[in-house]
């Protein structure tokens, strides 16, 4: 079933860093959560996938000299998560 659905991704932030992290664990994260968008998504919906680099917070500045997290946000159209009662 085609289901015309628009993926877009913003990335500027990352292009200049150099990323380690556990990768399988990431896109297995990942890419659950990006089925999931899509699975429950509208007809002609949209997908927003945002990448951004944060700074650590300066509490853990000796440990981080400099270091970033990066920051995955995946926004759509679907019908979200119920609220439990």
């Amino acid at each position: 079933m085609r289901r015309d659905i628009k993926v877009y991704v913003i990335d500027e932030q990352i292009k200049n860093y150099k990323l380690s992290a556990d990768w399988k664990k990431f896109q297995l994260i990942f890419f659950n959560i990006f089925q999931n968008s899509v699975k429950y998504n509208k007809y002609s919906g949209k997908i927003i996938i945002n990448f951004k680099m944060v700074p650590i917070p300066k509490v853990f500045e000796e440990e981080s000299k400099g270091n970033y997290t990066l920051i995955t946000e995946i926004i759509d159209t679907g019908i979200g998560i119920g609220k439990a009662k």
